[in-house]
């Protein structure tokens, strides 16, 4: 069973900012999970090191493909190899098991989610947003919240996308609609404590940058950390403990 409140973060692309990221999480008693490709996607990639430096501070490293491509538009073959091939080369790397995976740029389908079950993936991270209860359905996890400003048009469009009614039903009734990141945080972690659930936000360090996004973070995170100490029966934890949770 879950338990009454869970924490946690996931951030893609495996960006060298990924580090600070990281280092925000640990100073807020958060975790995360890193979805990594294998070759660098927006300028940079985490190397060896610092993906087990990472790890020693209780993050998860998970699987982002080999080349970040688009994974509906690959034959079962290709979609193969970018899965299967960039497990392996992770868990060479690292010596751990690597049972977390991240579509790249939120795209699948059933075809794909199979694919990537038979790859060993326990747990998919989509893109499939405004969500704070069970986020593991079919081994699909969906998400709460995109460290990124979206219009109100965006969250239509996505919602449509996957056909996302629940969370469209969640941003209208219990989040008031909101597109402020910090006033949506706090409506949604204001329905895990007293629903139940997962918070779940995520994002990209590159974006972070490029966007002057860290100070939003920054206090994103505080408030993630005083959440956790507050509210009783709160784990912080990273997808692939989240995703254990879910389905024991």
């Amino acid at each position: 069973m879950i338990r009454k409140a869970m924490l946690t973060t996931s951030w893609d692309d495996g960006h060298p900012l990924d580090m600070r990221v990281a280092e925000i999480l640990h100073r807020n008693g958060l975790l995360g999970t890193f979805y990594t490709p294998i070759q660098p996607v927006y300028g940079g990639l985490l190397d060896s090191p610092q993906m087990r430096e990472l790890m020693q501070m209780g993050m998860e490293i998970g699987s982002h493909t080999v080349t970040h491509p688009i994974l509906t538009e690959l034959d079962n073959a290709a979609l193969d190899r970018e899965m299967t091939n960039s497990r392996r080369v992770l868990q060479d790397k690292l010596g751990v098991d690597i049972t977390s995976f991240c579509y790249p740029k939120g795209r699948y389908n059933g075809r794909v989610s199979s694919r990537a079950a038979l790859a060993g993936y326990k747990v998919r991270r989509t893109t499939v947003d405004l969500h704070t209860s069970m986020p593991i359905e079919g081994g699909e996890m969906t998400v709460s919240l995109h460290l990124f400003p979206h219009t109100r048009f965006t969250y239509y469009r996505h919602a449509m996308r996957y056909q996302n009614w629940t969370g469209l039903w969640n941003w209208f009734n219990r989040f008031d609609a909101e597109t402020d990141l910090e006033k949506t945080a706090v409506h949604m972690l204001a329905s895990v404590a007293k629903r139940g659930g997962v918070f779940h936000l995520w994002g990209h360090s590159w974006e972070l940058e490029a966007y002057n996004l860290w100070p939003t973070f920054e206090r994103i995170a505080k408030i993630m950390g005083n959440f956790a100490r507050m509210i009783p029966n709160t784990v912080a934890t990273t997808n692939r403990d989240l995703g254990d949770a879910a389905l024991h």
